[in-house]
């Protein structure tokens, strides 16, 4: 999803998240997958060789839940639970996301997906 413009020219959407309304744990929950997905799409490119998803659609959702089930072990280790987020669980997984990712991409694209995120997370 294209970031869209706020009327004053400032970006409103972070991810699918309209920073001027009320965001939950939920949505920030969500919007750490999508980012996942964005900043690895390439690795999860080279799945598709190794798949036999009939077409791009699926190849989409396969790749969506890849990143959801590793996020749901990074909730799982830092306490809390996938499926009923909180503030403080939302920090430590992407606390435990950004040390993974270190691993595979470069610090400056790091920084730059957790600092959108964090954006998020300080509406909550």
């Amino acid at each position: 999803m294209e970031d869209q413009k706020h009327a004053c020219g400032e970006e409103c959407s972070i991810y699918g998240v309209n920073i001027h309304e009320p965001v939950t744990p939920e949505i920030v929950r969500d919007a750490i997958v999508k980012c996942f997905t964005v900043a690895h799409a390439e690795v999860l490119e080279e799945l598709k060789e190794f798949t036999t998803v009939e077409n791009q659609e699926a190849f989409e959702e396969m790749k969506r839940a890849n990143v959801e089930a590793l996020i749901r072990q990074f909730f799982k280790e830092s306490g809390g639970d996938f499926d009923r987020p909180t503030k403080e669980t939302v920090i430590a997984t992407l606390g435990k996301l950004v040390d993974f990712s270190e691993k595979f991409r470069s610090p400056e694209i790091v920084k730059k997906h957790k600092d959108a995120i964090s954006v998020i997370i300080g509406k909550l």
